[in-house]
């Protein structure tokens, strides 16, 4: 005898599918911290400067009247080298990733959208502050996030895409309340 496909399967379902994408996202971005987010080839160049000479007049003891000029002073710019590679746990996006995760767990627990947009939002400022380079520590925490929304939105927190059909606001208005 098989089990009837009904409303309760269903749930399950869903409620397996994103807990396991919460678990993938949360490996994710526990890994990003071990793998390198910038590397030695990173370099700042620092552009020179000119700053022009300038002229005074002087008198001598006699009361006439010269000028005296400085040359004027030329800095040419240069590259100041990467400070070596230097993996997510040595950026600030740690402390954002466990700030993440608790703001998570307390939306899961209170069923809270907003608690929902506000982990997503920490957690891209915390991709921001780690920097922004095409490194496999940042795709790796990017593939987190992603994968942090798409959990969020099977739980039901977190809506993606357009409104079902027949939930658009009348044409017009801006407010979904009218």
């Amino acid at each position: 005898m098989t089990a009837p496909a009904g409303p309760l399967v269903a749930a399950r379902s869903r409620l397996a599918g994103y807990r396991a994408l919460l678990v993938a996202a949360a490996l994710a971005a526990v890994m990003s911290l071990g793998l390198p987010w910038a590397s030695g080839a990173d370099s700042t160049y620092l552009p020179g400067w000119y700053v022009p000479g300038t002229c005074v007049t002087v008198y001598d003891p006699d009361g006439w009247a010269s000028t005296d000029c400085s040359t004027g002073t030329f800095t040419p710019g240069i590259f100041l080298p990467g400070h070596g590679a230097y993996g997510g746990k040595n950026t600030a996006a740690r402390v954002f990733v466990i700030l993440a995760a608790v703001l998570v767990v307390w939306a899961l627990r209170r069923g809270s959208g907003t608690l929902a947009r506000l982990a997503l939002l920490v957690a891209g400022i915390g991709l921001v502050l780690g920097g922004l380079r095409p490194r496999t520590g940042q795709l790796v925490y990017l593939g987190g996030m992603l994968l942090l929304a798409l959990a969020l939105h099977r739980a039901g927190l977190l809506a993606l895409g357009r409104r079902p059909a027949g939930q658009d606001p009348p044409a017009g208005t801006t407010s979904p309340a009218t």
